[in-house]
């Protein structure tokens, strides 16, 4: 605990902002300072221990915050390709659309992120084809972690550039799911040459079906998805 000979000084550097009050310190809150609260990705200082959003994986699209479409399963486990619908990924929560492909980032439990791109429903009567170019501009990735049919993604690891071009049936939706990310990443994701799908979008969480959808360009407009972690202090 703080000597008390000290508090005036503290408490007054506390209500400027200067140094953290609230439980986590031992400072008692001024009137109009921080109250301590469970800290969450929004760029504030939640719980007054003097850093935002720190022992968190955030996440944004173009510079917006989104939540992950799931958390806990590592990025394998919760794509679930090839069951119980074969030939296809089977996320849970199902992020799976007819006629759209969606992108969503996926947080595992201690294993990193990952970014996952679906295109379209096992058996709704339509086939297509899309192109994806994945460029890695801040980061490290470890590259393709599963691709619906071998050779459709690549990795140039020189140009840090995840190339996918895409051609599904009738039976099956076609995508990748790329990681894991341990660190801050940020990734430029452009879609292009779509041919059977309506639509593109990001899902900004799950909830226990589908979360918010955020429309994404399929004609070649690049969209950036980025992590930051802060470790706990």
């Amino acid at each position: 605990m703080l000597r008390s000979a000290r508090q005036p000084l503290l408490l007054l550097l506390c209500a400027f902002g200067l140094v953290a009050c609230g439980a986590r310190t031992g400072l008692p809150v001024p009137d109009g300072g921080c109250v301590a609260t469970a800290e969450v990705c929004n760029e504030v200082d939640d719980d007054c221990d003097g850093v935002a959003d720190d022992g968190l994986f955030c996440f944004f699209l173009n510079g917006e915050p989104i939540e992950a479409a799931a958390r806990g399963a590592c990025g394998p486990e919760w794509y679930s390709y090839g069951a119980p619908d074969p030939e296809s990924a089977n996320p849970t929560p199902d992020i799976r659309v007819s006629d759209e492909v969606v992108v969503a980032v996926q947080a595992g439990a201690g294993c990193g992120a990952y970014l996952a791109v679906i295109a379209d429903l096992p058996n709704d009567g339509s086939m297509g084809s899309l192109r994806g170019r994945f460029q890695v501009t801040e980061g490290r990735v470890d590259g393709v972690a599963v691709g619906d049919e071998p050779r459709e993604c690549t990795l140039d690891s020189a140009r840090a550039e995840i190339a996918c071009d895409w051609v599904w049936q009738n039976c099956c939706t076609d995508g990748v799911l790329i990681g894991p990310f341990r660190e801050d990443f940020c990734v430029e994701a452009t879609l292009s040459g779509a041919t059977g799908l309506t639509r593109a979008t990001a899902l900004d969480g799950a909830g226990t079906e589908r979360g918010p959808a955020r429309p994404l360009s399929l004609a070649g407009v690049p969209a950036e998805v980025c992590g930051r972690f802060r470790a706990a202090i």
